[in-house]
């Protein structure tokens, strides 16, 4: 199916201290032609427990209010390469549009560039099965969403036994049908992410599960 994300209802998670990145994303959606643009308060309590925190209430809100499909976005974004209208399977629980180079090794236990495992489908876009990063999808499906919100609250309850939101949904991307682009529309602007999301796939090294 086609869809044109700047018709759907966008939200971007911003911590209220944060003005400067919230004016930048007004600014960035409303010159792309975005219609539909919501901030959502981001929750404050360390970085990778706030984040989860962040976003397990944005997406409990959107399964309660049945706000599909929606695009969530974190607040460090730029464009990569923009174009309005995008390819999605029929069958998309969830599509990233944007990329990281890191997929999660889980038999070693981290993160690791050429532990990414895709299945190449066509020059479009490429399912994946272990890609960390969560700051541009598209969700369609609240059954897929609560799962991801059950492991982020369990991960925000004993962050010491669970790991961090990315890493943990990554665990169960083989069990949904989660696509990417595979060259993104959005990137980190941000110096630790900036070299891992501002990539397409051709610039990364992966593994094809097809072929394994």
């Amino acid at each position: 199916m086609k869809i044109d994300i700047t018709k759907l209802p966008t939200y971007y998670i911003n911590l209220e201290e944060k003005r400067d990145r919230r004016k930048k994303m007004d600014r960035l959606l409303i010159d792309h032609g975005f219609k539909n643009i919501k901030r959502f308060g981001g929750k404050k309590a360390g970085r990778r427990v706030g984040c989860s925190m962040s976003h397990a209430s944005l997406l409990q809100q959107v399964i309660k209010d049945n706000v599909y499909p929606c695009l969530i976005l974190e607040d460090d974004l730029q464009i990569y390469k923009f174009r309005k209208t995008i390819e999605v399977p029929d069958d998309a629980d969830a599509m990233y549009l944007g990329f990281s180079k890191y997929g999660w090794n889980h038999n070693q236990d981290e993160p690791f560039p050429k532990s990414l495992k895709i299945t190449e489908l066509n020059d479009d876009y490429h399912r994946v099965y272990n890609m960390l990063a969560r700051h541009a999808i598209i969700h369609f499906n609240p059954i897929y969403d609560q799962t991801c919100v059950d492991i982020m609250n369990k991960f925000i309850a004993d962050p010491e036994t669970y790991k961090a939101g990315d890493v943990s949904i990554s665990k169960f991307h083989p069990e949904y049908k989660v696509y990417s682009l595979n060259e993104p529309i959005f990137y980190q602007d941000d110096h630790g992410t900036r070299g891992l999301t501002k990539k397409s796939l051709y610039d990364c090294s992966y593994v094809e599960m097809d072929k394994l």
